[in-house]
């Protein structure tokens, strides 16, 4: 592999090399061995992830990091102390259409040098504040047996239940999930129907109980679509807004489009504890989710199939849920009770006003 072709390049004991390679080699377990040779044969120095648009401009669209490696010399052996800097900065310069903007690789540099001083000391870790660059350090016998990845390793660091007595699971181990698909816009006939198809602008509470937009028979075939069965949870891969939810559970069976994976919950876990988990924990969840450097607000899929939540025993899932219902059913009623009280003030306001005319 090329990866051993620079290490025959390079001198031993001193000779480093900096190289650009796709996330899936420092991410997927099935090229772990290619890892394992790396942190054999070299130094891990230090691992820069650029955002998914840093080649886009010129037609590539792999998320990918730099690597900066020293071939280590002949009969050193790998210390499992050795401090590897990490940093995932979100501007380099220039956006994915070319244009120059805000650019954190010198503060990358900066942050390096300060690690080179005091390597053992350095961490800079969650919460981040918006717009400051993660920079991290980590050991190599921390990582050694896992992903080389930047973002990977910080929300590793800063999982929100870590604390929890409670088992933590990810939520691919939760059910299958899929995405969906847009028939064509061009066909009036596959938006004639009357089965729901949800995109992320219908995900805007915990319960979603329909959608703007309706498909027929024709358009779900055309699409090659599946149905997704009520009682599934709807993600917001793309298009996140103020207003719009990380997920929501569907109380009714819908279609889905590109933008939105399903998880279709195994007896293990109780849809509307997960719902309302994640609706509670929300922004903690989103800031550690949540795709770098990309014009519309993305979820890293990797990222949520590997987050975990605590999974309490089935009868206190489905006690937490009930309460969460309730409550949100009574908040409901007294929003309504609310605004029934202002309009009676409204009309007996104007009453008086008139009647003294």
């Amino acid at each position: 592999m090329f990866i051993e072709r620079i290490w025959h390049f390079l001198k031993p004991g001193t000779g480093r090399a900096a190289v650009v390679l796709p996330d899936g080699i420092l991410t997927n377990a099935s090229l772990q061995y290619v890892r394992d040779f790396i942190l054999e044969r070299f130094q891990l120095l230090a691992v820069v992830s650029l955002p998914q648009t840093a080649f886009a401009h010129f037609g590539a669209g792999v998320k990918a990091s730099v690597v900066f490696l020293r071939k280590r010399a002949d009969g050193e052996t790998p210390d499992d102390n050795e401090a590897i800097f990490m940093a995932a900065p979100e501007k380099i310069g220039y956006d994915a259409t070319g244009r120059k903007c805000e650019n954190q690789l010198p503060e990358v540099a900066t942050q390096y040098r300060e690690f080179l001083r005091k390597p053992g000391a350095f961490f800079r870790l969650n919460p981040v504040a918006e717009g400051e660059t993660i920079c991290i350090a980590e050991n190599r016998g921390m990582i050694k047996d896992g992903k080389l990845s930047v973002l990977w390793l910080h929300n590793k660091k800063n999982q929100i239940f870590e604390e929890s007595g409670y088992e933590l699971v990810k939520i691919s181990d939760l059910g299958m999930s899929f995405t969906g698909s847009t028939p064509s816009k061009e066909n009036e006939d596959y938006w004639s129907g009357d089965i729901a198809w949800v995109s992320p602008k219908d995900i805007k509470e915990p319960l979603i109980r329909g959608s703007k937009d309706k498909i027929s028979e024709t358009g779900l075939m055309s699409a090659r679509l599946k149905i997704v069965p009520e009682r599934s949870i709807l993600f917001t891969m793309r298009g996140l807004s103020d207003s719009s939810r990380l997920a929501g559970m569907n109380l009714i069976p819908v279609t889905i489009n590109q933008d939105v994976r399903a998880l279709i919950p195994t007896n293990i876990v109780n849809p509307e504890y997960l719902v309302y988990l994640l609706d509670v924990y929300q922004d903690q969840i989103l800031s550690l989710i949540k795709k770098h450097s990309t014009t519309v607000q993305s979820i890293d899929a990797i990222a949520l199939a590997d987050f975990r939540i605590p999974l309490p025993p089935i009868e206190i899932q489905n006690k937490l849920a009930g309460e969460m219902k309730a409550a949100r059913e009574k908040a409901i009623y007294l929003r309504l009770e609310a605004a029934r009280t202002l309009e009676d003030a409204k009309a007996r306001f104007e009453a008086e006003l008139l009647g003294n005319a």
